[in-house]
Parts: C-alpha cells; sequence; structure tokens
C-alpha cells in the first residue's frame, strides 16, 4: 500500500467515524446512514452497507 492509499484509507475512516458520531448524537439521521453506507460499500463490506441503506429508507416511508 503506498502512501496516497494509505492516506485515502485513513481518511475514509475519519470520515466514517464522524458519521459514527452523528449517528450517536442523532440516530434518526437518514443522510448519515446513507452516507455510511456508501463507505461500507466501497470498503468491501456489502452486508454493511445494505443495513445502514435499509436504515435510511425507514425514514423516508
Amino acid at each position: 500500500m503506498g502512501y496516497q492509499d494509505c492516506a485515502q484509507l485513513m481518511g475514509t475512516l475519519f470520515i466514517c467515524r464522524s458519521l459514527n458520531l452523528v449517528l450517536s448524537i442523532d440516530p434518526n439521521n437518514a443522510w448519515a446512514y446513507e452516507s455510511r453506507a456508501e463507505i461500507y460499500f466501497d470498503m468491501g463490506h456489502p452486508d454493511k452497507a445494505k443495513a445502514d441503506l435499509t436504515k435510511s429508507e425507514e425514514f423516508f416511508n
């Protein structure tokens, strides 16, 4: 893994942790669930991504 890959991964992990914080403060934040789902999908965790997308959709029904 090169420097740029490592830096990108660190940035992604920071964003994911920030979204976790947002959701701990506001568990009804559909945007945060949707954003975190994108990150999970990009990181190769489709099950977590699907769970977050399902959760975000609950707020629109």
